[in-house]
């Protein structure tokens, strides 16, 4: 300034000075002079080292050789025994490869100097195009002015690493994670659990607790424990007996430096209190001298890995058809059904109870069992189970013969090959004399007729011991048609009927239903001859002559209709297809029982 006159200003260097940085210090790069109170250093002197960006407004390292680049900060003011919370971002120019990924740490010393950064914080291989933000926490043993360093090193490619938004401030003093966390439920089932840990002697960030306030338990959000004043890095023990039902519980243990609570430690239990067992395995059915014996193995452990009394398991054994239960306290592994059984395809069904639980049912394999049947015999051919009761025969060994449709309910032979094989009902008892079969019947094609004769016989072995009864060269209608077979049993016993397929040149034959009944008149069937009760089957109805009381029993054993009613006609064509007993005691206290067929 001269004679009222100012010249041009000129500025000049650089220079730092002052004390050193109070926190919280914040440092966002939005301009190239914010690294002025930075240090830059380029340790191995290819001057090729950290600068500012100021298209990305962010401080960037290009690399592309053997690095060893500092970015110092300013002179921080610390105190010791406090800690401190750095924050930063860091990210790739490009990840594509690793040759572009960056080494990078994080320093702390008293001087920023390559030297003096004495002290490693964090140290990471930087592998992402996104900038990231990575969080340290650190203390110092002396309070004083400090600088942190951020050092890129090794090799490197020219693709850039960045550092942004970096800043640090106090933060408190919270307990490190306790450690060894267990968790042991109690024996034999016992609603109980003993939980055990080992309490932190160190900060989250690292440095030595200055104290630990206390600990506290808890079973899922249930505070069951609170240790005062606890020893720092001591073992903790805590039986918990107020677990309120079986299950699996999540416990958690949470250290407090005065009401600074740390992380909490977490761990599921294992199952407490006892279990539901698991079911059994390897369940068979077989045939031991005529009689089904139900043979599997026990469970050894509860269905969540729990405990289990395998000393006191019982079993449940369920019969079917008919859902029987056979016995819920079978404390073996093998059962033996000793009942006389009427012909059936059964299945046996396991369960395993312990206590008041029980586990998932396991049913058997199905075999057929049972004396022969009684007549009179009627099948729909409703499902497999009832078909199982029937034999097939390949007579001519071509791996072709009858199979049963549960799509159109019927046994069909559609093998396309010259026939010889044998389809025989369930074995029948039947007294000497007049009976009648009736099947349905049909064809695939009306230009090609199958043809199928009829058999009786005391057995299941094509051959001489099966007699003719009917024979239908040509069944050729696509539509099924009702067969009649009237026939005389040549002796009380048991017999079979045959179905014998002996189409040269078959496209398909159907059989759909079968029917055996019996002429023969002796005791309460004669009963039915003598028209005091009969079923009317062509409108499904009981006819009697005198009013009474009337029961009407199912195959099953049920009763379905029980009345008293006066003499006329019953209508019975709510009942389902079947085989029934109608019980009659008339008014003069006669009884009148026959058999009939819905």
């Amino acid at each position: 300034m001269f004679d009222g006159k100012a010249s041009v200003s000129v500025a000049s260097n650089k220079v730092v000075a002052g004390g050193a940085k109070e926190l919280p210090y914040s440092e966002s790069f939005d301009t190239e002079s914010s690294l002025d109170l930075f240090t830059i250093l380029s340790a191995n002197g290819d001057n090729s080292t950290w600068k500012y960006d100021s298209s990305k407004k962010m401080v960037q390292y290009w690399g592309g050789s053997d690095a060893d680049e500092w970015l110092i900060t300013p002179k921080l003011n610390l105190v010791a025994g406090k800690n401190y919370k750095l924050l930063f971002k860091t990210g790739l120019e490009n990840a594509a490869s690793e040759e572009s990924y960056k080494d990078l740490s994080v320093t702390i010393g008293r001087a920023a100097t390559a030297e003096a950064q004495s002290t490693r914080l964090f140290r990471d291989t930087i592998q992402s195009a996104l900038m990231e933000e990575k969080e340290v926490v650190f203390s110092v043993s002396e309070s004083g002015g400090y600088h942190i360093g951020f050092h890129c090193y090794g090799q490197t490619n020219w693709y850039a690493i960045f550092i942004d938004d970096l800043s640090v401030d106090e933060t408190v003093v919270v307990p490190a994670v306790v450690s060894d966390l267990t968790v042991a439920p109690g024996e034999q089932g016992a609603m109980s659990a003993t939980v055990a840990w080992t309490n932190p002697s160190l900060s989250a960030a690292g440095t030595q607790l200055p104290m630990l306030t206390k600990m506290e338990l808890y079973r899922g959000e249930t505070l069951i424990y609170t240790q005062e004043d606890p020893i720092k890095g001591g073992s903790e023990q805590v039986i918990d007996e107020d677990v309120p039902a079986p299950g699996k519980y999540e416990y958690r243990v949470i250290g407090y430096v005065e009401e600074n609570a740390g992380e909490a430690a977490v761990v599921e239990s294992a199952w407490i209190g006892a279990d539901t067992p698991k079911s059994v395995t390897d369940v068979e059915l077989t045939d031991v001298e005529g009689k089904p014996q139900v043979t599997f193995r026990a469970p050894a452990e509860g269905v969540n890995g729990g405990y289990i009394d395998v000393e006191n398991l019982r079993y449940r054994i369920v019969r079917d058809p008919g859902s029987e239960m056979l016995t819920g306290s079978l404390t073996d592994t093998v059962y033996v059904d000793s009942d006389d059984l009427s012909l059936a395809l059964y299945r046996y069904t396991v369960t395993t109870l312990s206590g008041d639980m029980e586990s998932e049912s396991v049913t058997s394999n199905a075999l057929v069992f049972g004396s022969a049947l009684g007549l009179p015999y009627e099948t729909s051919m409703d499902s497999a189970d009832e078909m199982a009761l029937w034999t097939i025969v390949d007579a001519n060994n071509d791996t072709k013969s009858w199979v049963y449709d549960a799509t159109e309910k019927e046994m069909k032979y559609t093998a396309y090959s010259a026939a010889d094989d044998w389809l025989f009902t369930p074995p029948f008892e039947a007294k000497k004399g007049s009976h009648t079969l009736e099947f349905r019947a049909r064809a695939e094609k009306y230009r090609y007729p199958e043809s199928i004769e009829v058999t009786l016989g005391s057995d299941v072995l094509p051959g001489e011991s099966q007699t003719v009864i009917a024979s239908y060269p040509e069944i050729n209608s696509t539509l099924s048609e009702l067969y009649t077979v009237d026939f005389s049993v040549p002796s009380d016993g048991i017999w079979y009927i045959g179905l014998h397929a002996t189409t040269r040149d078959p496209w398909g034959l159907y059989i759909s239903s079968c029917s055996i009944i019996s002429n023969v008149i002796s005791g309460i069937d004669g009963l039915e001859c003598m028209n005091e009760v009969y079923f009317d089957r062509s409108n499904h109805s009981l006819v009697f002559d005198k009013g009474g009381d009337i029961q009407i029993i199912n195959a099953a054993g049920v009763t379905v209709v029980s009345c008293e009613s006066e003499s006329g006609r019953m209508d019975l064509s709510q009942l389902p297809a079947g085989l029934y007993i109608a019980h009659v005691v008339t008014e003069e206290g006669k009884t009148i029982q026959i058999k009939f067929i819905k």
